[in-house]
């Protein structure tokens, strides 16, 4: 929960607010594009770019989490 808490924390403001009212409130992109006032097209493109982010930050930290349990059930 901490790495993805940092992963939207380090997302553009425009990301945060769509993958924030997708992923975490569930809306639709038509929902979340009428909230935003901006098309759909531009909430999926949000949505491409945060994911993306998302996935490169978890990639980063991926390596320092299994060691951390290895060290900790040892």
């Amino acid at each position: 929960n901490r790495i993805l808490a940092q992963a939207i924390e380090n997302l553009s403001p425009q990301q945060r607010k769509a993958y924030t009212l997708c992923h975490i409130e569930g809306l639709k992109y038509e929902e979340v594009a009428e909230k935003m006032n901006v098309s759909s097209r531009t909430v999926q493109a949000h949505m491409h770019q945060a994911l993306k982010h998302i996935r490169e930050h978890f990639n980063k930290h991926a390596l320092t989490y299994p060691a951390l349990f290895a060290v900790l059930f040892k």
